[in-house]
């Protein structure tokens, strides 16, 4: 996709944001699959848990892909209606509702409303919460850390989504 410098903040920063979620996702499911479970050998701590907590961070990692992929096609597919609602806001996008399809405003209010990009961050910080779950199973201290750390991303992650909201 490429960027217009006219179009609206939201929208670049969108179009920003979803290549990243996909190098995130990718290399955190790498991350699970691989390092992990190899350099420890066999878990310390909750040995029963792993297997969940693995699961839980590849669903949270192939869920974050499929919303990227699907937020990407659709930008696609109704650039220019995003950017219009972007531009005007949603409501007064929506006003004219009688000329648009329903596939129209159902992909700009995925987008603009509901805020992919949130889900998007909030999806990928999920994974690395269970992620670090299960590098505390191997390392204690290090999984822990991690925990903190991704839980405070998702906190910043939904701090700058309401401030965002309030902005507009």
């Amino acid at each position: 996709m490429a960027s217009d410098p006219h179009d609206p903040a939201g929208l670049r920063w969108l179009e920003t944001l979803i290549p990243g979620v996909y190098f995130v996702s990718t290399f955190g499911s790498l991350i699970t699959f691989t390092s992990t479970i190899g350099i420890f050998g066999t878990p310390r701590h909750y040995y029963a848990e792993i297997q969940v907590f693995i699961a839980l961070s590849w669903l949270f990692f192939t869920l974050s892909l499929a919303l990227a992929t699907l937020t990407s096609m659709a930008l696609t597919l109704q650039r220019h209606h995003v950017r219009d609602a972007f531009e005007r806001g949603y409501k007064s996008w929506r006003g004219g509702a009688g000329t648009r399809t329903a596939g129209e405003r159902g992909v700009v209010f995925g987008i603009v409303v509901l805020g992919c990009g949130m889900w998007l961050m909030l999806l990928v910080c999920l994974a690395f919460v269970f992620l670090s779950l299960s590098v505390a199973s191997y390392c204690l201290a290090v999984g822990w850390i991690s925990v903190v750390v991704s839980v405070g991303m998702m906190v910043v992650t939904v701090l700058f989504w309401v401030l965002t909201i309030q902005r507009d």
